[in-house]
């Protein structure tokens, strides 16, 4: 008898747990790549569950699978009424330098990081009046990098666009270098889950950035 009906007794007991763990729900956007899986649940029977995946095909998943298998729901992320932008830009590391400070007198056009330069400039200020010019070298008098303040400046832009939800985790972090130059990476949260409007904020976002990397003496790195 069990091996008769040991297909309906897991799909029972895998139902069972869904339901009662709350892990799907229809309308859910589940994404399994191993099988093929990307898109909205329209149905739960006792035996399968229907997805129709992004472009139109439907994909039938036996319930077992998804208590066997892992798989990412997306449901919190529209709970949260955010969605994650995790980008890279590559900085060629050969256009990485100090700046002195005509330099970043020069930046302060940038309003978003004004007040932050007034601080480089001040250290400036009192590294000149404490430093023996006898002893003086180069690495003492450059503070602060292009890369570092253009760090700071995507970081400031993130926390003024209006698309983006200021209450979730925003990082511009600096994910080591490599083959393809300085990784940089931004991190944030845009203030709507429709996937049209994020795809446009994204690019936008990542537009800007990429356009006034050279207004601070950085290049992009691409292959040749």
């Amino acid at each position: 008898i069990l091996l008769i009906f040991q297909e309906t007794i897991l799909a029972l007991i895998a139902g069972f747990t869904i339901t009662s763990s709350n892990i799907l729900r229809v309308n859910d956007w589940i994404e399994m790549p191993a099988l093929g899986v990307d898109g909205d649940v329209t149905d739960i029977s006792l035996y399968n569950v229907k997805v129709q995946n992004f472009d139109k095909t439907i994909v039938t998943i036996p319930v077992r699978k998804l208590t066997t298998e892992s798989f990412k729901n997306y449901r919190g992320m529209h709970k949260s009424g955010g969605r994650r932008i995790k980008q890279l830009l590559h900085i060629d590391q050969r256009s990485l330098r100090f700046l002195d400070e005509s330099e970043v007198l020069k930046l302060k056009e940038f309003s978003l990081i004004r007040g932050y330069l007034d601080e480089i400039l001040e250290q400036f200020s009192e590294l000149k009046a404490t430093q023996n010019k006898k002893s003086q070298h180069r690495t003492d008098m450059s503070l602060i990098s292009n890369l570092s303040i253009f760090r700071k400046y995507m970081f400031e832009y993130i926390s003024a666009h209006a698309d983006i939800k200021q209450d979730l985790a925003k990082l511009i972090r600096n994910r080591g270098s490599g083959p393809q130059g300085v990784k940089i990476e931004i991190y944030c949260f845009t203030n709507t889950t429709n996937w049209a409007e994020y795809e446009e904020i994204k690019a936008r976002i990542a537009e800007h950035l990429l356009a006034i990397a050279p207004e601070f003496g950085l290049a992009l790195y691409q292959y040749p």
